[in-house]
């Protein structure tokens, strides 16, 4: 006969599961501890422990248990826990634990982890500096979701009887983003691909004059050096249009393949990496003419946006060409690649696009991630200005 108390034993990994309903609640609240045991008669001392801490909180004793702190928990779950994020993603977490949160928050046991803590670790963190500069809510907040990622993966692995954060994540407020490109700007951005004298005078004061001091002669503006590298240059200008008006991320748009595309229904098909979600994005004018002009060059390859060489666009070339674009566009001011499609989001939300298609068309997983997209553009808000004047 089982034991009262005892939901669950596992012989094999021995731990056990104790339950029992806290008195005069009627059964409706319960109490769960998940213990380690050595043998049967440790179970019942155990067991005989939890009943009578549950019968007499006052009296509480804690049980000897297996419950690890935070740091030793992730040395041994890291594996598990980031099993499904891409490199840059589990790099740019692993740094956040090693820098941040372990330090602060290590050798607290994760089953003692409570919002105080976490309160404290947001104060801790706002004092920080990283090369003279406070970190920024955001990286803040990342932090924070991390651990509770954290504590949710040993609560689901029954590592903890029971979740421990019973309240609401002090996050900190975020400044909205807003770097969408104007009409105008768009214009100049993709206007500056064909912009050969500006690329010159911008090849000149930047990549030829690091090379200044060197030794020998460093090629002038003219020399066919510099012409190859305009001609690569102006060659990217489809990956920055669809960029622009498909709103695709940068990793769906450096392996987008032709088997995607159909440009007979005009639309394109594919699954977005990030969210896993089915896409069905229509193919517009711009954007169609830019294909046709990538299956008219002589380069064979299974993916859309290659460079001469038939390869996909590198990370470090992609964000090459974008910085040049933006300098000869004239564009001085925050302009990531990623608003690309901040623009793509507001420029629909402009035209009057509800928040449901824009979350399908930008592959959202739901549609609070996409209001965050999903702005009036600046054409819009000077409409508005114009009605009520």
């Amino acid at each position: 006969m089982r034991p009262v108390g005892l939901k669950s034993y596992d012989k094999y990994t021995k731990k056990a599961v104790f339950e029992c309903s806290v008195p005069g609640t009627r059964g409706h609240k319960r109490i769960r501890k998940v213990v380690k045991v050595e043998s049967w008669d440790d179970l019942e001392k155990k067991l005989s422990a939890f009943r009578h801490s549950v019968q007499h909180p006052e009296q509480a004793i804690t049980l000897p248990g297996d419950i690890p702190t935070l740091r030793a928990y992730v040395a041994t779950a890291w594996e598990s826990i980031s099993s499904r994020l891409s490199d840059a993603k589990r790099k740019n977490q692993h740094a956040q634990l090693e820098q941040h949160i372990t330090p602060a928050l290590g050798n607290v046991r994760i089953d003692q982890v409570t919002i105080a803590h976490l309160e404290d670790f947001v104060s801790v963190m706002q004092r920080k500096r990283h090369d003279e500069r406070a970190y920024s809510n955001a990286t803040i907040n990342s932090c924070l979701h991390l651990l509770r990622k954290i504590l949710k993966h040993a609560w689901r692995r029954r590592v903890l009887a029971d979740y421990p954060l019973r309240e609401k994540l002090p996050l900190l407020p975020e400044p909205i983003v807003q770097n969408e490109l104007t009409v105008d700007e768009r214009e100049a951005f993709l206007a500056s691909f064909h912009d050969e004298a500006g690329f010159r005078a911008h090849f000149i004061a930047t990549a030829l004059a690091s090379r200044a001091e060197r030794k020998h002669q460093p090629p002038n503006a003219q020399s066919d050096y510099v012409t190859y590298a305009f001609e690569r240059f102006a060659w990217s200008k489809p990956l920055f249009i669809l960029a622009l008006y498909t709103g695709l991320r940068r990793s769906d748009l450096r392996l987008l393949k032709w088997t995607s595309i159909d440009l007979h229904a005009g639309v394109i098909r594919l699954v977005m990496r990030k969210t896993k979600r089915s896409v069905l994005l229509p193919i517009v004018p711009r954007v169609r003419a830019a294909l046709e002009t990538c299956r008219g060059r002589t380069v064979m390859s299974e993916y859309v946006l290659v460079t001469p060489d038939g390869r996909p666009y590198a990370e470090s070339t992609i964000k090459r060409y974008f910085k040049t674009a933006k300098a000869l566009a004239g564009i001085t001011r925050r302009f990531r690649f990623h608003d690309q499609r901040h623009t793509f989001a507001s420029t629909l939300a402009s035209k009057g696009i509800n928040s449901f298609t824009l979350r399908d068309l930008l592959g959202h997983t739901s549609t609070r991630t996409t209001e965050r997209y999903a702005r009036p553009s600046a054409e819009a808000l000077d409409a508005v200005a114009r009605a009520l004047a």
